[in-house]
């Protein structure tokens, strides 16, 4: 994937940041005892508001994490884009992670808060 910017003839790869501080948390608003559990692990992350752009942030992001009803419609997109990256999809929640162990460990959190009963490793790449 490229990138230039608007008014600009000029292509370049984009930054990616190899050890990201920050994840991305999409609807924690809604989400305090996951909130809480990530302060608890010392994670420091964002809510943009804006599923797509925070997909296609995702690699500058410790990980991603949706919690809430989704349809597949509006995660296609943004998925594709993070294709090559370690993605768990269960049925309340979705985990994007560059790093196996990260999304593992993020999405058995999320699935013992949400009392989803016993975690289910649904690790796949696209």
């Amino acid at each position: 994937m490229r990138q230039t910017k608007i008014g600009s003839d000029e292509i370049f790869d984009p930054y990616i940041a190899p050890e990201p501080d920050v994840a991305i948390f999409e609807k924690a608003y809604n989400n305090p005892r996951i909130m809480e559990a990530l302060y608890k692990k010392g994670y420091k992350f964002r809510s943009p508001g804006a599923v797509a752009l925070s997909l296609a942030y995702s690699r500058n992001a410790k990980f991603f994490l949706y919690v809430g009803e989704y349809r597949d419609y509006d995660f296609k997109a943004g998925l594709a884009i993070c294709k090559d990256m370690n993605i768990i999809k269960e049925d309340r929640f979705i985990v994007v992670s560059k790093d196996e162990i990260i999304a593992a460990e993020i999405a058995d959190m999320t699935w013992e808060i949400l009392e989803c009963g016993t975690p289910v490793q649904n690790v796949f790449k696209l």
